[in-house]
């Protein structure tokens, strides 16, 4: 069965209305009624700006990694949509340059699929307890198919889907 680990980074979240940083704090920069005009606008995920926004790169130092993010702080901006009725699209900011994400160690015979999302947490859709984007690993089966999202993610988006061939260091 798929395992999910969760990386913390540095985001801002907006959703109608509303926006957080990292901690769930409001964050004041951005008014309701552009929240408003923004969320008009969207209507499906994906990014928004630059062209290369939560890109997933391997990397290689620190082995068994990969890094995300265009390389320049507070560029990122991707619109994540909700799954669950009225949950709407919320506009992710990566607030860091990058964030680097490990891999998990390659079977010695086989090989797996592994994948990257980016979740956003919203305690009026979900059992956790604040607005919070996040970045997803899912790690898949040996020899098996995609691991897919985690059920429990209400907002998530694929960003890379990861072959880690038996043997890899």
């Amino acid at each position: 069965m798929p395992t999910t680990t969760i990386t913390e980074s540095t985001f801002a979240a907006a959703i109608l209305g509303a926006r957080t940083d990292s901690a769930g704090v409001a964050a004041t920069d951005m008014t309701a009624e552009e929240a408003r005009l923004i969320f008009s606008i969207l209507t499906g995920s994906g990014y928004l700006s630059p062209s290369n926004s939560f890109v997933v790169a391997a990397q290689a130092s620190p082995n068994m990694t990969v890094k995300v993010g265009s390389g320049t702080a507070k560029a990122d901006h991707y619109v994540v949509a909700g799954t669950v009725a009225g949950q709407e699209n919320y506009i992710v900011r990566l607030d860091v340059a990058s964030q680097n994400i490990t891999i998990s160690a390659a079977d010695a015979s086989q090989t797996r699929t592994d994948e990257i999302y980016l979740v956003v947490y919203d305690n009026a859709y979900d059992t956790t307890s604040r607005v919070l984007p996040r970045f997803g690993y899912r790690k898949g089966d040996l020899g098996g198919a995609n691991p897919g999202a985690d059920s429990t993610w209400k907002a998530s988006v694929l960003l890379a889907r990861i072959t880690v061939a038996a043997g890899v260091t």
